[in-house]
């Protein structure tokens, strides 16, 4: 799922789901990934999101990778909520924010090779 698109209803995750975004791939800065749902369970806590960050083809020397939500999903609405640039990989963990959808942004790279970015709840 490397592109942005806007097929309806796009995937939803729910508590207990993951779902790879970009799965052992170079995507060009700054290509986002595909859009994820979060879903909600209702009479349930929210159980937040976490976006877990590897680099399988090599570590990068420099990158900047973009978590960004939205509640409408329209490509122009995403915001960025929170930014890595650990070349290393990183785990993400995104409290409750209450927007509907996620998508993770590579912002740049530099050296290294693909990546895997993974969403889970």
């Amino acid at each position: 799922m490397p592109n942005y698109n806007n097929t309806f209803p796009p995937f939803a995750i729910y508590p207990g789901d993951s779902v790879a975004v970009f799965n052992n791939e170079n995507p060009t800065a700054p290509q986002a990934s595909q859009q994820v749902a979060i879903g909600n369970v209702y009479g349930e806590d929210d159980v937040g999101v976490s976006v877990l960050l590897s680099y399988p083809g090599g570590a990068p020397a420099s990158v900047s990778i973009n978590v960004q939500m939205a509640d409408t999903d329209v490509d122009a609405s995403y915001v960025t909520v929170v930014n890595s640039s650990n070349p290393a990989g990183d785990s993400l963990n995104l409290s409750v924010q209450r927007h509907k959808f996620v998508r993770v942004q590579k912002a740049s790279q530099t050296g290294g090779g693909a990546m895997t970015a993974v969403i889970a709840r």
